[in-house]
């Protein structure tokens, strides 16, 4: 083998190891200033759309709603499908904790230990629990006087799941998210990406090519 073809070899793989994707991808939505108890309204969530192969982090708003209530952990789970009852992947406990301190939406995020999703299925993120203290945060932001949304969906990978619905407009249609984000590893390249990955397996199949019709020639 010749040395040309040897450097040529150990730059190829280089071209695709830096043509790799990013670590992470995230995806945030802010969907209105509203919010509300599960204490009130039950088990609550957010279905989306996987952005990878696993989920290391999902995020929520809350507000405080009553500062004399005791603060209660909520649960999280995280269910296969479009639903508050589909199949468990993944469950934990978490605390809002002092972050919050007004009626003005926090971010709280939850760590997640990777956990397995398949890039493009639909997946639930189920709150229970909590108490009376917290509300979470949600969307769209209506009209207070005539109860119209003044916007549309924030986020057509999913919608807000409810046991009881607390806004009227939440029962016709899709338009209702909570306010959520997340973090996941594994995303899918972008096509520039896998340009450059199939450039660099060009180029290690045109070299093997030429040294075969070199020895061929020799020969």
């Amino acid at each position: 083998m010749s040395f040309r073809f040897l450097a040529l070899a150990a730059i190829v793989p280089a071209c695709l190891l830096s043509a790799a994707p990013a670590a992470a991808a995230s995806l945030q939505v802010v969907s209105g200033e509203r919010a509300f108890t599960t204490s009130a309204f039950g088990t609550t969530g957010q279905s989306f759309t996987a952005i990878g192969t696993s989920l290391s982090s999902i995020g929520f708003q809350f507000a405080l709603f009553n500062a004399g209530s005791a603060a209660q952990d909520y649960t999280l789970s995280i269910r296969r499908g479009d639903g508050l009852a589909g199949d468990l992947v993944y469950s934990r406990t978490f605390g809002v904790g002092a972050g919050v301190s007004s009626r003005t939406l926090t971010w709280v995020d939850i760590a997640l230990p990777d956990v397995v999703t398949e890039a493009g299925a639909v997946y639930s993120a189920v709150i229970s629990g909590g108490g009376n203290r917290y509300g979470i945060g949600m969307g769209p932001t209506v009209n207070i006087y005539t109860g119209v949304p003044l916007s549309g969906d924030a986020y057509a990978g999913g919608r807000a799941l409810f046991t009881t619905v607390p806004y009227a407009n939440c029962t016709t249609n899709r338009d209702c998210d909570l306010n959520f984000r997340l973090t996941a590893a594994g995303a899918v390249p972008e096509p520039a990406t896998w340009g450059m990955m199939t450039a660099g397996l060009a180029m290690t199949g045109l070299a093997v090519r030429r040294r075969r019709r070199r020895a061929a020639l020799a020969a």
